[in-house]
């Protein structure tokens, strides 16, 4: 992307910890060497939890990691309640959850650990290079309840829609399997650095969709700051078509929300999108990243109307 910086098995009669044992964190930084699967699972296992809880009344087994040492976990469910964690090394504990993004189907949990106790984990501050088509990757998750394994798989695609589906961002499509248990894990590639975490299976294929990194880190943020992700709002509807007059390929409006801000800053359909902030807009993945990743204040489009360019500003909404 140009614009962006590049499911535990628990039986009822298990006696259950309230506490995990402190463990000395590993180093994280990213490498340029290629690890081997034994290697990025020894190495990474112990950031990694399977996860237990109550949702609509029955049990839902899942995979997390830790993202701070203080034990705050990332995972992919919603509407969940009732969290228990144990981690690669069997140690298990009850966990609070802190907030949840419906639209992305993603929750962060609290670990309840006692003050001194620190965990090993997965840090969303590193600068990780983009994936690139047919790059291999691992995942690190729980799959149908069980300990944490690993398993490969290669990028095939970027996407931000499919079957019909609209996605808020672009997701990363893989060869990853995914089955019960596996929502939730991390996303590595072969040195060691967090990709992203697995979200959900693709339907009728054998292949899955990822949370990139960059993404994960925002979602975390807003997660631990306001419960609640604060996805921006325009209201227009972009679609990608070809600009005879320019000879390229182009962002058209397709229609505006009525009360929205897209309507409110006079945009109007068939307006041609060509910067946002002075950065060039190339493909529709590009413009709904970096709405992703915007904050609320004002951002200036660039405007092709009725052969005049424009600059049109547009202040954006917390959700629609």
């Amino acid at each position: 992307m140009r614009l962006i910086k590049s499911i535990l098995s628990i039986s009822i009669g298990l006696s259950l910890s309230s506490t995990l044992l402190a463990h000395e964190e590993p180093t994280l930084e990213p490498s340029s060497a290629k690890q081997s699967l034994v290697e990025l699972f020894n190495n990474y296992s112990p950031c990694c939890v399977r996860i237990r809880c109550t949702k609509e009344g029955k049990p839902c087994f899942l995979s997390g990691f830790f993202v701070s040492p203080d034990g705050y976990i990332l995972t992919a469910v919603t509407h969940g309640s009732d969290f228990y964690v144990e981690t690669a090394l069997g140690q298990i504990t009850t966990a609070q959850k802190i907030g949840e993004d419906e639209i992305l189907a993603i929750c962060l949990l609290k670990a309840n650990l006692s003050k001194e106790q620190t965990v090993p984990y997965f840090s969303l501050m590193q600068s990780v290079p983009p994936v690139a088509i047919g790059e291999s990757i691992v995942s690190l998750s729980c799959k149908l309840g069980q300990a944490v394994a690993p398993q490969k798989g290669y990028v095939t695609d970027m996407c931000d829609r499919c079957l019909g589906h609209e996605f808020p961002i672009t997701y990363v499509r893989s060869t990853l399997a995914i089955e019960s248990g596996d929502s939730g894990g991390a996303v590595l590639n072969r040195q060691g650095n967090l990709c992203g975490m697995l979200l959900h299976a693709i339907e009728g294929t054998r292949e899955t969709f990822y949370v990139p990194q960059w993404a994960l880190e925002r979602i975390y943020q807003n997660l631990l700051i306001f419960g609640h992700v604060t996805h921006g709002y325009a209201g227009i509807h972009v679609e990608t078509c070809w600009d005879k007059q320019q000879n390229q390929v182009c962002l058209r409006i397709v229609s505006i929300d009525a009360g929205s801000p897209g309507e409110q800053y006079k945009f109007k359909v068939g307006d041609i999108l060509t910067h946002l902030n002075g950065v060039e807009l190339y493909t529709l993945e590009d413009l709904k990243n970096y709405l992703f990743l915007a904050d609320q204040g004002v951002l200036w489009f660039t405007v092709i109307r009725d052969n005049k360019t424009l600059q049109l500003p547009l202040k954006m909404r917390k959700n629609k």
